[in-house]
């Protein structure tokens, strides 16, 4: 009986952190939210506008949270070892979220079919946005439980 009651507390030790987090995590818009928000900025030069903002905006969140899961690994309580495996994970996976998020937007451009190429441009702003915010979004929870030391 103990093992169980021990075994459950460990679980719900374990599984609390990450449901509350996800409870209080912001809603990260996916590029059809930030199109339609950034619509209602007017006219297509104003929605570019906005759009070109967003991407900025999500850049910074990038960068932001990529700065602190690299301070959180430094001063993660583990091994010497890990902590530079993980750093060198972290990078490769920066990288090939790049290469992800070019394909990715390129392919969303892409769906504009015969549009212009301005209108192709917006739906890629949008696409960069969203896989930015949502990309910080990810590093920031995935780092959140680290015991530092």
């Amino acid at each position: 009986m103990h093992s169980i009651t021990a075994t459950l507390s460990l679980a719900a030790m374990l599984i609390w952190p990450l449901a509350a987090s996800a409870a209080t995590a912001p809603h990260t818009p996916n590029e059809w939210e930030l199109r339609e928000e950034c619509s209602a900025a007017g006219s297509q030069v104003d929605m570019r506008d906005c759009l070109q903002q967003k991407v900025r905006e999500s850049e910074k969140a990038l960068k932001d949270a990529q700065a602190t899961a690299l301070r959180a690994i430094a001063g993660w309580d583990e091994d010497a070892k890990f902590t530079r495996a993980t750093k060198e994970h972290l990078a490769a996976a920066g990288q090939a979220f790049a290469r992800y998020r070019e394909t990715e937007c390129a392919f969303a451009a892409s769906l504009g079919g015969g549009a212009i190429g301005a209108a192709l441009n917006l739906r890629r702003f949008a696409c960069t946005a969203a896989l930015n915010q949502k990309r910080a979004q990810d590093l920031s929870r995935s780092v959140s439980g680290l015991p530092q030391r």
